[in-house]
């Protein structure tokens, strides 16, 4: 193991089979993402995402998706 205190941000891991093939930043969407929240090395929040359920909107999905947006999680002040 390695302690990465230099890494910030939100890694996202797709899960299951992809739904929906967008060619532009994260938008492709599967049936479930895991995004677990970093700060200085520290996991500080993690999400499961179910999409299998979701109307997927390919244009929305391409915006909200871009890189950074991943890392506003609801309930977060930023």
């Amino acid at each position: 193991p390695l302690f990465a205190e230099c890494f910030t941000g939100v890694l996202r891991i797709p899960k299951g089979e992809r739904l929906l093939a967008i060619n532009m930043g994260f938008a492709s969407v599967h049936e479930k993402e895991l995004h677990i929240k970093i700060e200085k090395g520290v996991v500080v929040r993690e999400r499961e995402i179910d999409n299998s359920s979701r109307e997927l909107d390919r244009s929305k999905l391409a915006f909200q998706n871009l890189p950074g947006s991943e890392n506003k999680f609801e309930g977060d002040d930023i």
